[in-house]
């Protein structure tokens, strides 16, 4: 079953972490994806995995509280999950 463990000491990050990263020009807090390009047929978000498939969650374009759920597999071509939204391939990369 699932265990919740809680975080070790050495997996969190301290007010002098941030304070350093930021006098650094970098923001521990940002995620790269929010400025990746849109993935769309011609070139998809390529998603990777040690895998030969990775679930893959998009927000619904209507309402962002709901989240649409799909595979993407190796080899596959270009997959959008919701009409409108973007396509995703899968990048298989080794272990």
């Amino acid at each position: 079953g699932f265990t919740h463990r809680p975080p070790t000491p050495s997996s969190l990050l301290s007010f002098s972490d941030e304070l350093a990263a930021k006098a650094a020009g970098r923001d521990l807090w940002h995620e790269d994806w929010l400025d990746a390009p849109w993935g769309t047929a011609t070139v998809p978000v390529a998603v990777t995995s040690v895998f030969p498939e990775r679930v893959v969650g998009v927000p619904d374009p209507y309402d962002d509280s709901i989240i649409w759920w799909g595979t993407v597999r190796e080899g596959e071509p270009p997959k959008q999950l919701v009409e409108g939204g973007e396509y995703f391939v899968l990048k298989k990369i080794a272990e």
